[in-house]
C-alpha cells in the first residue's frame, strides 16, 4: 500500500511511501541524515506562493560536491507530485489492474513474495564467501541480529536502546547497516 497525496497533511514526507514503492528516508538515507526536521508532514514541507507550491526543507549542512547528484534524483523525484489543497490524502493498494484491494490480490502478492524471498536465499547460498559471511547476510536479512531493539522485542530488558556506537539512534538492522554514519561511510567507497 502506498498514499495518494492529496493536500499532504496526512502523509509524513520522509517516513511514509508516497513517491515509488519505499519511503523518502528509505530511497535516500545519507539526505535523511541530514534533515533538522524529521517528521514533517507533505505539507508542512511546502509553501503556497502566488498560486504555486514551493518546497521549502531545512538541512543541517551545506551538501558536499559529491552529494549533488542525489540531491537532484531527490528533487526530481518530489516534483512528480502535484499537492492538490482540497483533495484528502488516502490509501492505496499498489497491486492490481484496478488498484483495488482484494482478498485475492493480497493473497497473490503474498504468494509471490514468498518466491521471490525464495529465489534471493537461492542466489544466497551460491554466493562464493565463506560460508560464516552467508549466514551472517542471512541473519541479517532476517532481521535475527541480536540488535538492542531486537532483544527488547524479545523481552530482554535494557537500561537504553540506543546504538553503543553513536548513542543517538535506536539500535536496529537498518540502523547498523545502512544509516549509521559508518555503514554509510562504507556503502559510499562501495559505490566508487
Amino acid at each position: 500500500m502506498y498514499w495518494k497525496v492529496g493536500s499532504g497533511t496526512r502523509i509524513l514526507f520522509r517516513e511514509d511511501i508516497w513517491v515509488g514503492d519505499r519511503s523518502l528516508k528509505e530511497y535516500y538515507p545519507r539526505l535523511y541524515a541530514n534533515s533538522n526536521k524529521k517528521e514533517q508532514t507533505i505539507s508542512e514541507c511546502r509553501e503556497w506562493d502566488n498560486d504555486k507550491w514551493e518546497w521549502n526543507l531545512a538541512w543541517r549542512r551545506e551538501w558536499f560536491e559529491w552529494e549533488r547528484p542525489q540531491i537532484e534524483m531527490f528533487s526530481e523525484d518530489i516534483h512528480k507530485i502535484t499537492l492538490a489543497r482540497e483533495r484528502k490524502d488516502c490509501w492505496m493498494w499498489n497491486d492490481g489492474e484496478d488498484k483495488v484491494y482484494t482478498v485475492k490480490s493480497a493473497y497473490q502478492k503474498l504468494q509471490a513474495s514468498e518466491a521471490d524471498q525464495q529465489h534471493f536465499f537461492d542466489y544466497l547460498w551460491r554466493v562464493k564467501v565463506i560460508p560464516s559471511t552467508k549466514f551472517f547476510m542471512w541473519r541479517v536479512i532476517l532481521n535475527g541480529i541480536p540488535t538492542n531493539v531486537n532483544l527488547r522485542l524479545r523481552g530482554v530488558n535494557l537500561n537504553n536502546d540506543n546504538c553503543a556506537m553513536c548513542g543517538e539512534h535506536e539500535e536496529s538492522i537498518s540502523h547498523l547497516f545502512i544509516t549509521y554514519r559508518v555503514a554509510t561511510k562504507v556503502w559510499n567507497m562501495c559505490n566508487r
